[in-house]
């Protein structure tokens, strides 16, 4: 094949690679209910759901700035004693990608194995396996689901024989 062929094939796949190392749980918890959320539920009740809960994130934004107006007001003159031009205010962070932060933020990955919960307090080995498993399953929802290579760099490490085996 001339350069130009190989191109253009190698273009026709999606590459993912899942690292052994510098897991970050939080990441592909947002990366699902960012995205996957709206690829599983596209066109269900779930829309209205999740327009519920933006309103809800406007309305407590827009109460928390202007209560910070408030107290920011009454806070300046505090200020202007050091210099006189000083002016106090709070900024409350209203764009779509902090409502994203948000939610990823206050969603936590748990495992009940009858032990701890949480998948952050788990082994190395089940954290790892985790990570394995939640990428399996975003690329399972995908709407372009054809020629995709996953590549898991050592997808055993920190497992004890029998979670290896599996």
């Amino acid at each position: 094949m001339v350069k130009k062929e190989l191109t253009e094939l190698l273009n026709k796949f999606q590459f993912i690679y899942i690292e052994s190392i510098n897991i970050n749980i939080p990441q592909i918890v947002e990366q699902l209910t960012d995205d996957i959320i709206d690829v599983e539920y596209e066109g269900t009740r779930m829309t209205e759901s999740k327009k519920v809960l933006k309103e809800a994130y406007q309305s407590y934004t827009n109460g928390l700035q202007n209560i910070l107006n408030v107290f920011s007001q009454n806070i300046t003159g505090t200020f202007n004693n050091f210099k006189s031009n000083w002016n106090i205010s709070f900024v409350v962070p209203k764009s779509v990608d902090t409502f994203r932060d948000l939610i990823s933020d206050d969603v936590e990955l748990c495992i009940d194995d009858k032990g701890c919960n949480s998948v952050e307090q788990k082994g190395s080995g089940l954290q790892r396996l985790a990570v394995i498993l939640l990428n399996f399953e975003i690329l399972k929802r995908l709407k372009k689901k054809s020629n995709i290579i996953v590549c898991v760099d050592e997808p055993d490490i920190y497992l004890h024989e029998g979670l290896q085996k599996n």
